[in-house]
């Protein structure tokens, strides 16, 4: 009797012992982490033409010191499977690029816009009236944040040159509906235009 009941005991603590194994397997077995992704650019560009190369530098850090793996989308449905790759674009324009990291279990990706070249600048404007008086305030916007000239057309034929941004005040002779139009230049010669027709009112005053 006692021997059997040596055997249960002495096979409980083998079962004990295993399962406490298991655990501290369990407890010590690493996490892995996804990489932390970034990279940089320098966009090589004249914008005196279209296009332009730029040159890219990834700063992935992987805690688990995995091997990674890199997939570049460049924005023009072009891609690469480098660490810095140096993409030449054929045009100029905004390219939402992706760069996706991974280390065989996980992965990361970060999405930057950049501009590659001039962007045309885009042109508009708001108005307010007091009875003939208009005051016009630009509302233009330039993505390479250049300095603009602007051109204010009042009523058709009639030009007024601005070199600043406004609010430009300009008072019509009689009421009535007015064509206004802004347009826009960039330093590189790159213009845009905005249409709107205007209604003026007199107010009468007993």
């Amino acid at each position: 009797m006692k021997r059997k009941i040596l055997v249960q005991i002495l096979t409980a603590l083998i079962i004990l012992g295993t399962i406490s194994g298991c655990v501290e397997k369990d407890e010590i077995m690493p996490i892995n982490k996804p990489p932390t992704v970034n990279f940089n650019y320098d966009v090589q560009h004249n914008k005196l033409f279209d296009g332009g190369k730029v040159i890219f530098n990834s700063t992935a850090i992987d805690e688990n010191n995995g091997d990674l793996t890199y997939f570049w989308d460049f924005g023009d449905k072009e891609t690469s499977t480098i660490a810095d790759p140096v993409h030449e674009y054929s045009r100029n324009g905004s390219y939402t690029v992706k760069l996706k990291v991974n280390d065989t279990k996980n992965e990361t990706i970060k999405i930057v816009t950049i501009l590659v070249g001039n962007i045309g600048p885009i042109a508009g404007f708001t108005w307010s009236a007091v009875n003939l008086t208009v005051t016009f305030t630009d509302a233009s916007s330039d993505l390479n944040e250049d300095d603009l000239t602007y051109a204010w057309y009042f009523n058709e034929d009639f030009l007024v040159d601005n070199e600043t941004a406004g609010p430009v005040v300009y008072s019509y002779p009689t009421a009535g509906a007015y064509n206004v139009s802004l347009t826009v230049k960039d330093p590189w010669g790159l213009v845009d235009t905005s249409k709107q027709m205007i209604v003026v009112k007199e107010e009468i005053t007993n």
